[in-house]
């Protein structure tokens, strides 16, 4: 059995102590859980988030919930021994609108963001006379008009991994493992995650200069630019150091069953290993001798009460420092360090949502060296979803699975609400009984956060819970005050079901955010692959063999309706507003069976909201992949010129060689897509570092840029105007 970064022996074994091990626990926590009862304000089931009065019901509350995990066997994951398996962020990748800078910039496109006004970071960006462009741990400033370099700045020994660019300020954010050169002393850095957020003064493009380096122990998720205010949402997973408990229960495996063929260096992180690179000790092919029996085998405890009695001793002894994150604050010469947010601001959720910390940090760029006493919540935070006055976290619930067959769904009070199978569906279960159901099924948590005042923390206003959890930052979507969240279930009724849903959630109940409507039970069996909403509409993609288009009417909050449906073979995972009567999609193609059949671009006739069409498509190739099938930032479209600009990659089906291009397309609503031609950077590079990430309109050129380099094109005949390489990143 698999506990943090380890392996036990003999996971056979394990079924059979698991009551020894509950009874172990709680006999070893009696002088606290003993008093748990209706009183005790860590037992609550709520769906809002409760502050704590001062540091020490913290500690209390950390070291509390420590203890449980670890009697359940549930210490791993984002709870394992630091330097145990990193939280993946894919899905929460960074994303930003591009802000234009001051003088004569020509007409230009935006990065491409899913709120207006609300920009999010990306590799690059431009005002549209200059270009900056992350790569290779620097920041590169071209000027536009012909691609000459103003300058090249290094920013740090991380992984630089995206950009803000506001007027003469640019942001960049950079992950960081193993220390920091600014913070030399720190050896908390050492064997933790941590974001460092170096913010620039580049008005002279041709020397930027560092105004602040402000390192935050923790993975970055995503941030928002609103006006001139930075929100960026950073999740930590500090933990005490369980290592000696893991090498007392291996010492105890060790006289009992002899030595296991553990590989030197021991546990993942604290014990030697590289940080993500869990060591597992498999079964040995032999048969193990048989244990005596208990009452004559010994005396002393088992490997596994050993390892729970050591694990309880030393979180007990643990200090608040162990548990929550630490910022580390360079401005000039002067360097600050200390806790992120006073205890004050610490916020629990009612329903557990793990021992991690996820902080809202805000930058002013009118007041670059300003600190703020900012949120924080005690849960692992997932997506991000900001409007110009929201910013909205999720958090998954953790409970103890139990199945439990589910009918039906009704909206009672703060949360949704299902009756169990054995009663009617019609509301004569009683609230706690539904409660209790509720509290089996996988749910999301959603906690806003008002952005809209300048000059300061961001401030908690309220979460809603709703069953599911939500595919990326487009299951989000704010309109007139309304949040509208897709999510998809898979629940247990007797067997496994996977069904879809979607919540609108208003001000309101005891909790802040109330379910107002919802649709529920949306295309058994399949999954959520795309969602847009736009307006007092909505457009979901699910997909299982084939792609169902769904479109909804959101326009009364208390009862939102599914209206459409166009079933089509394949799928898309992005949808692009066109205008009042077309969506664009990008996906997979696909045949009535559910098999895929490469790239390809959807044109979504929805003038007839209840009769949705498919317009026209576009191969983008067999065998080919683009960034923007998974990334929106790198889908561009020129409304202006109704031009359509998609990076492709892929396999020359007549050499098999490696190709990588800009393909870029007119689009007309009445006669559909029309190829425009399309550039490459061969010429540069003509293997990996070759393809095609991003592109840009400025003016009458059009950009592209790719790990090799960039190039502009005129937009009228694609000739080409100016080059410039970018050095190998030299992995």
């Amino acid at each position: 059995m698999k506990i943090g970064s380890l392996t036990l022996k003999n996971p056979r074994r394990w079924p059979q102590i698991t009551a020894a091990i509950l009874t172990l626990s709680l006999a070893a926590c009696a002088d606290t859980d003993d008093d748990r009862g209706p009183s005790d304000p860590f037992a609550e089931k709520t769906v809002g988030l409760t502050a704590f009065e001062s540091c020490q019901p913290l500690l209390d509350y950390m070291q509390r919930e420590a203890i449980e995990r670890v009697e359940r066997g549930e210490w791993g994951g984002y709870y394992g021994v630091r330097g145990g398996a990193e939280i993946d962020l894919t899905e929460a990748a960074p994303s930003a609108d591009d802000a234009s800078g001051g003088g004569q910039s020509a007409a230009h496109s935006e990065t491409n963001n899913q709120e207006a006004g609300v920009d999010e970071p990306d590799m690059v960006k431009t005002d549209g006379e200059f270009i900056y462009l992350l790569h290779a741990g620097s920041v590169f400033i071209y000027r536009a008009e012909d691609l000459t370099l103003e300058s090249e700045t290094p920013v740090g020994q991380g992984n630089a991994s995206s950009l803000l660019v506001d007027e003469d300020q640019l942001l960049v954010f950079e992950h960081l493992w193993g220390g920091d050169a600014a913070f030399p002393e720190a050896t908390r850095l050492q064997d933790r995650a941590s974001t460092a957020m170096s913010l620039f003064d580049i008005s002279d493009r041709g020397a930027p200069t560092l105004q602040r380096r402000l390192i935050v122990e923790g993975n970055f998720i995503s941030a928002r630019l609103v006006g001139r205010v930075v929100r960026a949402v950073i999740s930590s997973d500090n933990t005490p150091n369980l290592t000696p408990a893991y090498e007392a229960a291996y010492a105890q495996e060790r006289q009992d069953y002899g030595e296991p063929p553990m590989a030197q260096g021991g546990a993942g992180g604290a014990m030697g290993t590289e940080p993500g690179q869990a060591t597992e000790v498999e079964p040995q092919e032999a048969p193990a001798p048989s244990p005596a029996p208990v009452e004559t085998r010994r005396s002393a405890l088992t490997s596994e009460e050993i390892l729970i009695a050591e694990a309880t001793r030393i979180i007990r002894a643990s200090t608040l420092e162990d548990w929550i994150p630490y910022a580390y604050d360079l401005v000039g010469e002067e360097r600050t360090s200390g806790q992120l947010s006073s205890c004050g601001h610490f916020y629990r959720p009612g329903e557990r949502g793990g021992l991690g910390v996820t902080s809202v940090i805000t930058l002013d760029l009118d007041q670059p060296t300003a600190r703020f006493d900012d949120p924080a919540i005690i849960a692992e935070g997932a997506t991000v979803y900001a409007s110009a006055t929201g910013l909205y976290v999720t958090t998954h619930n953790w409970h103890d699975f139990r199945p439990i067959a589910m009918t039906g769904v009704a909206i009672g009070g703060d949360v949704a609400v299902s009756a169990p199978a054995s009663e009617p569906a019609t509301g004569t279960a009683t609230r706690e009984a539904a409660l209790e159901a509720d509290e089996q099924r996988q749910a999301t948590q959603i906690h806003r956060f008002d952005i809209s005042r300048s000059a300061a923390a961001a401030r908690y206003t309220g979460s809603g819970r709703v069953f599911g959890t939500v595919l990326n930052q487009f299951s989000l979507g704010e309109h007139e005050g309304h949040l509208r969240v897709a999510t998809t279930e898979q629940r247990y009724e007797l067997e496994w079901r996977r069904v879809n849903h979607v919540f609108v959630l208003g001000q309101g109940g005891e909790h802040g955010l109330e379910v107002k409507g919802t649709v529920t039970d949306i295309a058994e069996g399949e999954s959520i692959y795309a969602v847009r909403f736009l307006g007092d509409r909505g457009f979901i993609v699910t997909f299982l063999q084939v792609d169902p288009l769904f479109t909804l009417d959101l326009s009364n909050p208390s009862a939102p309706r599914l209206v459409g449906e166009l079933k089509i073979p394949g799928f898309s995972t992005y949808l692009h507003p066109v205008d009042d009567d077309f969506i664009l999609g990008i996906g997979q193609a696909g045949d009535e069976s559910g098999l895929t059949g490469g790239m390809q671009l959807s044109l979504f006739d929805v003038s007839d909201f209840a009769d949705p069409k498919l317009a026209d498509t576009q191969d983008l190739g067999q065998d080919g992949w683009s960034p923007a099938g998974y990334d929106h930032h790198a889908f561009l479209y020129w409304a202006p010129e109704a031009l359509l600009a998609i990076p492709v990659s892929g396999w020359d089906q007549r050499d098999g060689g490696y190709t990588s291009s800009l393909d870029l397309f007119s689009l007309d609503t009445a006669n559909g897509f029309g190829a425009r031609g399309s550039v490459d950077h061969a010429d540069l590079n003509n293997d990996y570092e070759g393809q095609i990430q991003r592109s840009l309109i400025i003016g009458d050129a059009l950009y592209s840029i790719s790990m090799a380099g960039l190039k502009s094109h005129a937009l009228s005949d694609l000739s080409p105007r100016a080059a410039a390489r970018l050095p190998a990143r030299g992995y």
